[in-house]
């Protein structure tokens, strides 16, 4: 068989986050990334109350995990909690 070369010029992947690593995210970015995730029941994106505290420090020394969001979805009333670590990743979700 004979190897061929793709037709497209492969690109380096670029990250879209133009935020430096050396700083935590904020409470609004917390909540903005809370909302983002779709409800674990339903799959829908509405919810009716979101809430973002910092994590107390027994979970932040053994999961690495900075803010806690609180949610309830506004169509199946299904409430979930999220923890997010300082990069913005979801660290557990519940």
């Amino acid at each position: 068989m004979v190897r061929r070369e793709p037709s497209v010029a492969v690109r380096p992947i670029q990250h879209a986050r133009k935020v430096s690593l050396d700083q935590p995210i904020s409470r609004d970015r917390a909540e903005f990334i809370g909302r983002a995730q779709a409800c674990t029941r339903c799959l829908e994106y509405s919810f009716k109350k979101v809430s973002v505290k910092p994590a107390p420090d027994s979970q932040q020394k053994e999961l690495h995990t900075l803010w806690i969001v609180r949610r309830i979805c506004g169509i199946c009333e299904h409430e979930s909690e999220l923890g997010l670590d300082p990069e913005g990743d979801v660290v557990y979700l519940g």
